[in-house]
């Protein structure tokens, strides 16, 4: 018996040896292909795939020595060069959606873990821009990025508007010189969130390794995608301030002179916070203002055959998830309160009062320049809360009468689309006649003042300007009947913004 075992251990171990050294096939029968070491092979029509090793990549760049405590933070001394070729099948988290290692096949290079595919993962952004010149409440509320970057936004401003004594309302306001907000103490526990973002997973900002403050700046990694971000400084649980990022290409700006010279704007090509320029394109709504306020809502969304709808645009949290906006609020008798939430509550649409019809004050006629203009003086300094990135601001009248507008067309009087543009409607005007150069407008439709409900996508558009009439704000409004450039609307209504350069 003994015997019997020893020799079929022995034609094992021969068999064995021939399996290591020799071409192997797996699954067959048949030869393995004269190129390969090893070949995965069913008989007849294969079915099945090769299961790769699945596991938890914790970083892609690990140091020296650290390759094994990559994976699942495993231990041992690897050898990077001894590895290289390692394959593996990195699974992610079912808790967060948008990890910043997304899930896919990895290779290990002898340096990193290099994802397999046809679009690269996005490790760290290469170009550095450049700090905002502009010092204090100068700072703009939004930057425009255009490439995969790392923005660094002071928060200086936010320190200033807090110190109860520089942000106050003009000599011209009522009340007039009042500091808007009052004293706060920042505390040593600041960091910086994102808020919201309309591109899920989309790596408008890259949540690697994450936002951070540091030497009294918000660090933000800006990914590949265009789309929109707001983010925020937050002192402890509360926000102190917030910006928003705009990742599309570089709008360019066309040159209007209305009403016989009296005013000349330069005048962006899209609406703020838009991806495209190109007429009837979605992406051309761009975001939501209410009147004097510095962060955005957004607007509507198509639907299958590109139909426009008054349904709001989904987005969305760090993780991925839907984010909801704030239940709207009613404007409340404390200006200071209103103000307040706005600026900790950035998601939060506030309702206008019953008679002021402002999100502001129940009171009428209090804090006209909050965009910079006032009536009967053309303004071209912007205000604290103006949404406009740097070099841009929101266009303002040039006067108290409707030819002050900055879209009146020179010698037309009338609301008569065919006075304005030889073209009807479609999802939204162009304006490119030779005498009316601002460019393609689209019908984003609104918020209303009562409910910060969503309305006339694809109807009509309404764009605020800086500056106020009575207790409202003036705006150019159009849809498939009329084109006025002189509307006066209520302020808690949220309209679009088209900037002018400064």
């Amino acid at each position: 018996m003994m015997k019997i075992q020893i020799i079929c251990l022995a034609f094992f171990l021969m068999l064995f040896s021939n399996m290591i050294y020799g071409q192997v096939t797996i699954g067959s029968g048949e030869p393995p292909a004269s190129g390969s070491l090893l070949d995965l092979k069913q008989e007849g029509e294969t079915t099945k795939g090769l299961g790769l090793p699945r596991v938890v990549l914790t970083e892609l760049e690990p140091e020296q020595g650290k390759l094994s405590e990559s994976i699942n933070g495993g231990t041992g001394d690897w050898d990077e060069a001894g590895h290289i070729g390692l394959l593996v099948y990195h699974v992610t988290s079912t808790v967060d959606i948008c990890e910043s290692i997304p899930a896919g096949i990895y290779v290990w290079n002898g340096k990193k873990w290099q994802k397999l595919g046809l679009k690269k993962e996005i490790l760290r952004p290469v170009k550095e821009l450049p700090i905002t010149s502009k010092k204090g409440l100068d700072q703009p509320n939004s930057y425009i990025v255009t490439e995969p970057s790392i923005l660094r936004i002071p928060i200086d401003k936010a320190v200033k508007v807090w110190d109860g004594s520089s942000w106050k309302t003009a000599g011209t306001d009522s009340p007039a010189n009042t500091p808007l907000l009052p004293t706060r103490n920042f505390s040593s526990n600041l960091s910086a969130e994102l808020i919201w973002t309309d591109n899920q997973c989309g790596r408008v900002i890259l949540n690697a390794p994450k936002l951070e403050v540091k030497d009294n700046l918000i660090e933000v990694w800006i990914g590949d995608e265009k789309g929109n971000a707001l983010i925020a400084l937050k002192d402890g649980n509360d926000i102190v301030w917030s910006w928003h990022i705009w990742a599309t290409d570089m709008p360019t700006s066309t040159d209007y002179v209305h009403n016989t010279g009296k005013q000349t704007n330069r005048w962006m090509d899209r609406n703020l916070g838009a991806t495209s320029a190109m007429s009837q394109d979605i992406n051309s709504l761009g975001l939501l203002y209410q009147w004097g306020r510095k962060d955005p809502f957004v607007s509507g969304r198509a639907y299958e055959g590109n139909q426009w709808r008054s349904v709001k645009k989904t987005i969305y949290a760090v993780d991925g998830s839907v984010k909801n906006e704030d239940t709207p609020q009613a404007v409340v008798s404390s200006e200071t309160t209103n103000l307040t939430s706005s600026i900790s509550n950035p998601l939060r649409f506030i309702t206008g009062g019953s008679i002021s019809g402002d999100w502001y004050s129940t009171t009428n006629l209090r804090w006209d320049t909050r965009w910079g203009n006032k009536s009967t003086v053309l303004t071209t300094q912007k205000s604290v809360t103006d949404p406009c990135p740097d070099g841009w601001r929101v266009p303002s009248f040039n006067g108290l009468s409707d030819s002050d507008s900055p879209w009146t067309k020179i010698n037309i009087n009338t609301t008569k689309p065919t006075d304005y543009i030889a073209t009807t409607l479609d999802k939204g005007y162009y304006f490119i006649e030779s005498s009316y150069f601002l460019g393609w407008y689209p019908i984003s439709g609104y918020r209303g003042d009562s409910a910060g409900s969503l309305h006339n996508v694809g109807y009509g558009g309404y764009h605020w300007s800086a500056s106020p009439s009575n207790n409202g704000a003036r705006s150019l409004g159009f849809n498939k009947d009329n084109i006025t450039p002189w509307n006066n609307n209520t302020r808690a209504n949220g309209f679009s913004v088209r900037c002018v350069q400064e």
